[in-house]
């Protein structure tokens, strides 16, 4: 106990204790002959990080699988300087040039060849990579500057004040842009300094195992110089280029040396994305936790559901299924936030600015953990009625009020306030006042669905493009809109009637509405993003759109074909030929996952040169390397 305590006072307090069976302790009782001032040094020289740990704790998320393999070559190295032969350890994951050698890959060199040439050939070949991969970063980011600035010129020469609202919003997106692309360059630079800092300690570890100072006198500088690892200037002097893409801004003209995150400020905007990200990263304990407990408390649903009602012979399942159209309507809800916020999470982890792309106000501090929030509120408030529903009509918590109007055994009045407590409480969060998402945004949504549903009229941007896909994913679940209003306009407690008529199509509406207006629901979504095909063919000309418009016009017949036709062989196959047209088009156009697309990607990733008649797609090769090496700032 003795050594214990001197040790924890040398190491300034360190919580780590060792227990008393611990082959480190034993080793370093060994090794300090029982001195406890000697064991407390060497414990405190063993408590400090080892460098490959403290690399994995730097390393930023975005570039995981493209830094210098420093516990791999550190092992090679150590099998070289203790055995003098050829390290036989693999590495996890292919770094492109630079794989591990092993007696197995073929292309090794044979039995006599130098294996600390080969170690070094191998950094070099790590390095290069590395400088290419910078290159590659930093040219990118060059291109996003110089669309930037073109749009900045073109709003600096507008102009016409009836479009002055409009001027100011795209400088404030600009501006936006800008301080993420400087974030961007940040990230590129910490990720050159870090594979720096990991070289100049290879080549130490080198000169220490080999006995030499050719590592960092000779190696060292030469591999530096040629892959920019040493050198600055190229981030200095795109850091230059964005402050000088600012000082373009109408608004900040005449302000010298205003950089991307100053004049952020200064437009009004909110704290920068990777503060609110990490901020996300903090609660996702608590998020996991909200999960879990919605995931226990709907698999408590299900199981009481499942269990046997207290009282057999009064039970009516017909009654108990009646408000489901109700709970099935508002649980919609919380999912679309949930699925809204697993969406932004990904961009933003990505470093993929959605509110540029869905032309959304970067004043709007719309984040994941908005939108998980809300999701978590509407789905515990839904779970919690829900059960409660279940375990009063099953058990009859609630001494219930017999209708005299209803011939019904188990029927009561209040059996109707738990989905209008639901349907409540979700408009109420929906319609509520909110801080992030203000009445201006959520006019703004409303005025997207408007030019939804006039889209000849207008030209289709990229949100509304968006929010049309949305609308068709949800055509099922709008329809139960009808559902519910039946239910809630219809006679409480129910009537034998009611639940026959509910028996037979499944809700308390009128024979009509299946026909009319759920097909119309169905419908409606479809027609829109048709409409918008038309007019993007007609802005573009493109041949594709007409194609898309082909896929909802047939997804459009497998609505109306029931209708029309009572013939189950056309209702089938007009539903075999839309589902294979539109997956067709989602894998092949959309994702970009055609026969001749995955014959290049597979060439690509073996490393092979395509031929004449599978030239290389637009930022195909780009992908490959981005799936391949991580992701791309």
């Amino acid at each position: 106990s003795g050594i214990r305590t001197g040790a924890s006072r040398t190491c300034s307090g360190r919580v780590r204790v060792l227990g008393p069976r611990s082959g480190l302790l034993a080793r370093l009782r060994a090794r300090t002959r029982g001195s406890p001032a000697n064991f407390a040094a060497r414990s405190c020289a063993f408590e400090l990080m080892k460098f490959e740990v403290l690399l994995e704790s730097l390393e930023l998320r975005e570039f995981r699988g493209q830094y210098f393999p420093y516990a791999n070559l550190k092992r090679q190295l150590d099998a070289i300087a203790t055995f003098h032969v050829r390290p036989t350890f693999k590495r996890k994951r292919s770094f492109g040039a630079g794989a591990l050698f092993t007696p197995n890959n073929q292309g090794t060199q044979d039995d006599d060849a130098d294996p600390p040439a080969q170690w070094r050939e191998q950094v070099e070949a790590e390095a290069a990579r590395i400088g290419l991969r910078i290159d590659e970063g930093l040219k990118e980011l060059h291109q996003q500057l110089v669309v930037l600035g073109g749009l900045l010129a073109g709003i600096a020469n507008l102009s016409n004040t009836s479009i002055e609202g409009e001027k100011t919003h795209l400088e404030i997106r600009s501006l936006d842009a800008l301080d993420q692309l400087a974030e961007g360059l940040g990230r590129w630079r910490n990720f050159a300094e870090l594979n720096y800092a990991t070289l100049i300690r290879l080549w130490q570890k080198y000169d220490e195992r080999m006995g030499t100072t050719d590592g960092v006198d000779f190696h060292l500088p030469r591999i530096a110089d040629t892959c920019g690892l040493s050198s600055t200037d190229r981030f200095d002097a795109l850091g230059e280029d964005i402050k000088a893409c600012v000082q373009t801004c109408p608004s900040l003209r005449g302000l010298d040396a205003t950089s991307p995150q100053v004049a952020r400020w200064i437009a009004g905007l909110g704290t920068e994305r990777n503060a609110a990200l990490s901020t996300f990263e903090r609660h996702v304990f608590a998020l996991g936790a909200i999960i879990g407990i919605c995931v226990t408390m709907f698999c408590m649903s299900i199981v009481l559901v499942l269990l046997p009602s207290k009282d057999p012979e009064t039970y009516n399942t017909l009654y108990f299924l009646a408000p489901l159209g109700v709970f099935r309507l508002t649980l919609i809800v919380p999912l679309v936030y949930w699925a809204m916020g697993a969406a932004a999470s990904v961009c933003d982890s990505c470093c993929i600015n959605y509110h540029f792309i869905l032309h959304i106000d970067p004043r709007c501090q719309l984040k994941p953990s908005f939108f998980f929030k809300k999701a978590a509120l509407l789905t515990t408030a839904w779970l919690l009625v829900f059960t409660t529903y279940v375990l009063d009509y099953k058990f009859m918590l609630v001494p219930f009020q017999y209708g005299h109007t209803t011939s019904v055994t188990r029927a009561s009045r209040h059996y109707v306030y738990y989905p209008i407590l639901t349907l409540v409480f979700t408009l109420a969060v929906e319609l509520g006042p909110s801080r992030i998402c203000r009445y201006k945004y959520r006019y703004a949504i409303m005025e997207s669905i408007g030019r939804i549903m006039m889209a000849p009229l207008f030209f289709v941007t990229f949100a509304d493009n968006m929010l049309a896909d949305v609308l068709t994913s949800l055509s099922r679940p709008l329809s139960d809109v009808s559902v519910a209003f039946c239910y809630l306009n219809s006679h409480h407690p129910q009537t034998e009637e009611q639940l026959h008529h509910f028996s037979k199509g499944g809700s308390h509406c009128p024979a009509w509405e299946a026909g009319y207006f759920r097909p119309f629901i169905a419908g409606a979504p479809l027609f829109f993003r048709a409409m918008q095909c038309l007019r993007r063919f007609r802005d573009t000309r493109e041949q594709a759109h007409l194609l898309n418009f082909a896929k909802y016009c047939s997804a459009i017949c497998v609505v109306i074909t029931p209708r029309l036709f009572d013939a189950r062989a056309a209702i089938i196959g007009v539903s075999i030929w839309a589902t294979m047209y539109s997956t067709w088009w989602d894998v092949v156009k959309d994702w970009g996952l055609g026969p001749l697309e995955l014959y290049r990607i597979w060439l690509l990733e073996q490393g092979q040169n395509l031929p004449w008649w599978a030239p290389d797609a637009p930022g195909l090769r780009a992908s490959v390397l981005q799936g391949r090496d991580g992701p791309r700032a």
